[in-house]
């Protein structure tokens, strides 16, 4: 059976269709510490696993997404574990009505409040470029 992109969802964004994000080779990668701290190994072999390694900032952090248990690479630890939910969409998300003034994209010019909405809200990791990442609206 082969591996489905959602089976490794951080490996197969950053070595498929958003690799310009990507830091790293083809034993491991991260994303651009910028846009937030998420990477993959390969796999779990030694060599994949220290290039991981090489990857972590000193005194920062990287988070790993895996169906299954991973191995910490060498020189690391362990500091927060948690389940996360993996939802598929049925369909293409709903448009925004046309007319809705209240719904409207946001880009650079909303990067400010993006940042400290996120940083009040805490939705999860928010870096000084991850507002460009993808399209985001607001109200």
């Amino acid at each position: 059976m082969s591996a489905q992109p959602l089976d490794r969802p951080i490996r197969s964004i950053l070595t498929g269709r958003q690799a310009h994000l990507a830091q790293g080779d083809a034993r491991a990668v991260r994303i651009d510490r910028d846009y937030g701290p998420f990477g993959a190994a390969a796999d779990t072999g030694a060599a994949a696993q220290a290039a991981l390694a090489a990857l972590v900032p000193e005194g920062g952090e990287l988070w790993l997404v895996e169906g299954e248990a991973w191995p910490l690479p060498p020189g690391t630890r362990e500091v927060k574990r948690a389940i996360l939910t993996q939802m598929v969409a049925e369909g293409p998300p709903p448009e925004p009505r046309a007319d809705d003034p209240f719904i409207v994209p946001l880009g650079e010019a909303n990067a400010a409040e993006m940042t400290a909405l996120a940083e009040h809200a805490k939705p999860g990791p928010w870096g000084p470029k991850t507002h460009l990442w993808s399209l985001f609206r607001g109200a």
